[in-house]
């Protein structure tokens, strides 16, 4: 994680101060970069492979302050713009990550032993049943945010092809930032009364039958759907962390992370491209149903799932 602090500086200076298309685009690459090394999948392996069993608690607490990132950083980044301009507001960004960010990370995560990074190997029958759960947990999570990826890159498209007038269509969009907190909040919560699978499987659930809502042909279920969906993102935002360390136990967590990442991010990365053909050519609220459906359908994946340990 200090490397990616580290990297995401030099991205956002190679950004201010980028002379040409070609280092624009090269600042970018180097800023995704930093962003896989220092977001939420590096922030989890770091939290599983230093506190082993204990880690959930920590993964929820990680998620549900990172949830207030948009919250607070879009009103934030846009008074910085106003006052500074983009290239100062970018190389306040880089020193908040070289001041700020890397010394909180090195003076609170201890050093990794080596060896928790790595798998052990299992007897073939749990190699067997650890294959099957960890295909279940990246299919759901590629589909997951293969969908919320494409949703955000479009949602004030989508929004306004509900029936709501601009300020309308902000103002759903904006609902699912605080539906995000919301969800996050609301797993903590109900984890005295839930198991971690019963919570996610919950989740999953939300967003399609927030998509439902716009059955009703009614404008205002757009703003039912954007909570529901925020809620619904944030829940498995978390789960995102604690379930393969559940699952799969603390022995190699930090590599299942990243076998679990990689799709998830591929899938990130292509799902506005893919799906901009598609909302182009089909009404927005029927884009949402398909969204909704295919959300359902990845909640199947969920069946499958077993906790190692007791609490599922």
């Amino acid at each position: 994680m200090a490397a990616g602090a580290l990297i995401s500086a030099a991205g956002l200076l190679l950004l201010a101060g980028a002379p040409n298309l070609a280092t624009w685009w090269l600042a970018w690459a180097v800023l995704g970069l930093g962003m896989a090394l220092s977001l939420y999948d590096a922030a989890f392996a770091t939290a599983g492979a230093t506190l082993g069993p204990a880690a959930p608690a920590t993964i929820t607490g990680i998620a549900l302050i990172g949830g207030f990132a948009s919250t607070l950083g879009w009103p934030i980044g846009s008074l910085l713009l106003n006052e500074l301009g983009w290239r100062s507001t970018l190389l306040a960004y880089a020193a908040l990550q070289v001041v700020i960010s890397l010394p909180l990370i090195l003076s609170t995560v201890p050093a990794l032993v080596a060896c928790s990074a790595l798998p052990s190997k299992p007897p073939p029958e749990d190699h067997r049943r650890d294959r099957l759960q960890l295909a279940s947990l990246t299919g759901f999570f590629a589909l997951r945010w293969f969908i919320t990826s494409a949703i955000a890159a479009h949602v004030l498209l989508l929004m306004s092809g509900l029936g709501l007038r601009p300020a309308q269509a902000m103002m759903a969009a904006m609902l699912i930032g605080p539906g995000q907190v919301a969800g996050r909040l609301l797993d903590w919560l109900a984890a005295r009364w839930l198991g971690p699978l019963s919570r996610a499987r919950i989740g999953a659930l939300l967003f399609p039958i927030g998509s439902l809502l716009l059955l009703s042909g009614l404008p205002e279920a757009a703003f039912g759907f954007a909570l529901l969906y925020g809620v619904s993102n944030g829940i498995l935002t978390v789960n995102r962390g604690t379930l393969p360390l559940l699952i799969l136990g603390p022995q190699g967590y930090a590599a299942r992370i990243g076998q679990i990442a990689l799709p998830v991010m591929l899938a990130q990365a292509s799902a506005p491209t893919l799906a901009a053909p598609l909302i182009a050519r089909v009404a927005e609220p029927e884009v949402i149903l398909l969204a909704g459906a295919v959300a359902g359908v990845s909640a199947l994946m969920l069946l499958p799932l077993r906790i190692r340990h007791a609490g599922g």
